[in-house]
């Protein structure tokens, strides 16, 4: 009897061993996830913040665009208009005359 308690003893004793192993490596394995999962959630929080300050520098181009527009369309008269014209016409000849092959 003596010699079964022993074993027995034994083979709890080595239970324990590999349990005390599984529950260290389940550890480890669990903080390298935890790690991966703030290194995950970090970087899209990174390019969330980068989309988003990329919508807001759209957003302030094309309301300054339509402020500047507005005030164009408010200070610019028929004699802008006409040397405006004659300088696009102008550039666009000499665009078209450096690249024959456009036409």
């Amino acid at each position: 009897m003596n010699e079964a308690s022993q074993e027995i003893k034994k083979l709890i004793d080595e239970l324990r061993k590999e349990g005390e192993f599984e529950k260290q490596n389940l550890i480890k394995k669990s903080q390298g996830f935890a790690q991966k999962i703030r290194d995950d959630a970090e970087k899209m929080g990174l390019q969330e913040l980068t989309k988003a300050k990329i919508k807001l520098k759209q957003k302030t181009l094309l309301l300054a665009l339509e402020l500047a527009k507005a005030q164009l369309q408010k200070t610019i008269n028929a004699n802008d208009q006409e040397r405006l014209s004659l300088w696009a016409i102008d550039h666009l000849e000499a665009f078209k005359s450096e690249r024959p092959h456009l036409s």
